[in-house]
């Protein structure tokens, strides 16, 4: 599954500034397990500004709409930057395990 077939394109820019955050965040005292959750309330917040700025809700309807948009848009967007930080660390981890080929080659 592809998420990020699901954030929508104007909000592409919210990925790698969480995804920064999370570094920040890391470096900090707070706890590993709660990077994410802070993650997502910080994508929801940042989604919210974003639409709120766009324009305003006048109905009740326009409202939940973009309550749950909002909602749902901030989680992706944190879904996508944990995602994208993990295969930073799979990345660097088979690069760690990978035989030193210099090696290989000094022995014939």
């Amino acid at each position: 599954m592809d998420i990020t077939s699901y954030i929508e394109p104007e909000l592409f820019i919210i990925v790698p500034v969480l995804y920064l955050l999370g570094l920040l965040i890391k470096k900090s005292q707070i706890r590993d397990n709660l990077i994410p959750f802070i993650l997502g309330g910080a994508g929801m917040i940042l989604v919210t500004a974003y639409r709120l700025q766009l324009s305003i809700p006048q109905s009740a309807s326009e409202i939940f709409g973009m309550i749950f948009s909002c909602i749902t848009q901030g989680l992706l967007c944190a879904s996508a930057s944990v995602y994208a930080n993990n295969i930073v660390k799979q990345i660097k981890k088979g690069e760690s395990l990978e035989p030193d080929k210099s090696a290989e080659h000094s022995d014939s």
